[in-house]
């Protein structure tokens, strides 16, 4: 799902969400998953690739926590 604002897009998959920052700057979008304990963080050079970035992060973020015997953070 996305949702766009001007400078930030809202993003939700496998019921994990963020909402991505475009830096005024560099104009990097940049973005963490919200709502958990954990620390998972992305970027990317366009709107698309932020997207693409933050599906990577929550898929390696489950595969990691597999890894671990870990149970992921559920999202709140």
């Amino acid at each position: 799902m996305l949702w766009c604002a001007m400078n930030s897009i809202h993003l939700k998959y496998k019921s994990y969400a963020t909402i991505a920052r475009q830096d005024p700057i560099s104009g990097i979008w940049h973005g963490r998953i919200l709502n958990i304990q954990d620390v998972v963080s992305f970027e990317g050079k366009t709107q698309a690739q932020a997207e693409a970035e933050f599906r990577k992060s929550v898929d390696g973020y489950l595969d990691f926590c597999r890894s671990l015997a870990r149970s992921p953070n559920p999202p709140q």
